[in-house]
């Protein structure tokens, strides 16, 4: 099948970037974006409101609705029954739970991250909900998601924390070969708030960041075809 790229890229708001990346032609129509209040999403949100930033050794995810956030990811990810569920950087686990139950039955949930006390966190997440998931340890070398397991791949405010070498050499030729035939990769981060366009200098609230446009570069510039750009995510923390 061969691999097409369209789409123009919007303009993001200053703080924050949304990026939908697709390895090959593919659209999301714009109206797709719907409030939710799935039953995993309810039973993970006093959880996901106001925990700490760590706890464990594991990342919290912080959502300012994440009933909400979760139905608009279900929607805009077109979750459903039987489709390979991966998550890069799964944090605490609370997203791969909820998204996780999206893909039930028949589906599979899988999840990466550096951290062990972050892969029992997020097996844990997932049991509470009845369901079980595939964790994966990440490093240099590694991103951990098996080649062609995937039929979407989710990743929230972790892409900047990986530096550009690994990002470029290990992770993104590895993000790709992970993907399934209209395999779907979205990737939540931050945009710079001092100008930068590249990793040099690039900071959001003083912290080190990877500029959209950068981060459009190097997906791209590996295979991605980039189908479509979401100006803001009003579900970060007013700290992420």
């Amino acid at each position: 099948m061969a691999k097409t790229a369209a789409a123009t890229v919007a303009k993001l708001h200053v703080a924050y970037c949304s990026i939908l990346f697709l390895d090959v032609s593919f659209r999301v129509a714009a109206g797709e974006l719907k409030p939710g209040n799935s039953d995993a999403a309810r039973s993970l949100q006093e959880i996901a409101v106001g925990s700490p930033r760590w706890k464990g050794g594991a990342f919290q995810s912080y959502s300012h609705d994440f009933g909400a956030e979760v139905g608009n990811l279900t929607a805009l990810l077109q979750l459903k029954p039987g489709l390979s569920y991966c998550e890069m950087g799964a944090g605490n686990g609370l997203f791969a739970a909820a998204l996780g139950k999206a893909v039930m039955p028949g589906g599979a949930i899988y999840a990466t991250s550096p951290r062990q006390a972050e892969l029992d966190a997020v097996k844990s997440a997932v049991a509470e909900v009845g369901l079980q998931a595939k964790v994966f340890q990440a490093n240099d070398t590694v991103m951990g998601l098996p080649p062609a397991s995937c039929d979407v791949i989710f990743s929230r405010m972790t892409y900047h924390m990986i530096k550009q070498e690994p990002a470029v050499r290990v992770y993104l030729p590895q993000l790709r070969a992970a993907l399934k035939s209209r395999g779907r990769i979205l990737i939540l981060d931050h945009d710079a708030d001092n100008g930068a366009t590249t990793r040099d200098g690039a900071k959001m609230k003083g912290m080190k960041v990877v500029p959209m446009l950068q981060e459009i570069r190097e997906f791209t510039s590996a295979g991605f075809a980039l189908m479509k750009v979401i100006e803001s995510w009003p579900f970060f923390g007013k700290d992420e």
